[in-house]
């Protein structure tokens, strides 16, 4: 009988610190992540990875970990375009295993989503189902949470990298970016665990539709924005701004 007592003292005290610690390990990981991608520096978002592998087998979180692995390929992908395609599978795989943790997530259907509609981009002859995969995932995450504002980012992205006879629309894509802006200023803050990327990267993509439309005024109205909210955004103050500010 004692020994039964200690052993149920032992999970109500044990366990927590475990999950506490995988926690930490996952903050610390989604902390460091943005920081990395802000100095364009692949061995720091490589360094995350580890750091979120230590915590992906534990049964409360884990699927944040996944979360953020899969985040982590995705900008990867952005960043290594000599090994792209082997970072989008990637990334699809850590989803995959996140949603069978969390079924029904939206934040990990709609990046899955995403890397899905990538790699139908890299592969012609496979996106006669990776499309259409990548619309039921994107449309799903969008109905059950038609305000998240990570969700309407990416549903934009697909609008405008998607051809038009495909279904893309870069208006639509303009209309979506300015609502992500939105959603994301009227969002309430979670728990710190949780998804708080991607406000900078609306206004991101935002302005790359008004550059692309010789619109450089507010191309450079909406990188002010997102280097606002960020500073350090590297896409921006390095790569998208200069180019406006050139013409």
């Amino acid at each position: 009988m004692k020994k039964s007592l200690l052993f149920l003292l032992l999970l109500l005290f044990v366990t927590p610190a475990w999950a506490q610690d995988a926690s930490s390990l996952i903050i610390k990981g989604k902390t460091d992540l943005a920081e990395a991608v802000n100095q364009n520096n692949l061995g720091g978002i490589k360094q995350v990875k580890a750091l979120l592998q230590r915590a992906s087998q534990d049964e409360e979180v884990g699927h944040y970990a996944y979360y953020y692995l899969g985040l982590a390929e995705y900008r990867l992908a952005s960043l290594d375009e000599e090994n792209m395609a082997d970072h989008i599978d990637q990334g699809i795989d850590y989803l995959e295993k996140m949603l069978k943790m969390d079924k029904g997530n939206v934040e990990g259907s709609a990046l899955l989503g995403s890397l899905v509609g990538w790699k139908a981009g890299l592969k012609p002859m496979q996106a006669m189902f990776l499309g259409p995969r990548s619309n039921r995932l994107l449309n799903a995450a969008t109905e059950a949470d038609p305000e998240n504002p990570r969700v309407m980012l990416f549903k934009s992205i697909s609008d405008y990298n998607t051809p038009e006879q495909w279904g893309g629309d870069k208006d639509r894509a303009m209309e979506g970016f300015k609502k992500a802006t939105t959603f994301f200023e009227n969002r309430p803050a979670g728990d710190e665990i949780e998804p708080s990327w991607g406000h900078p990267d609306a206004y991101a993509w935002l302005g790359m539709i008004h550059m692309g439309r010789d619109q450089n005024d507010e191309a450079k109205a909406a990188f002010e924005k997102a280097l606002a909210i960020d500073p350090d955004f590297a896409w921006v103050k390095y790569g998208l701004m200069p180019q406006v500010a050139s013409n």
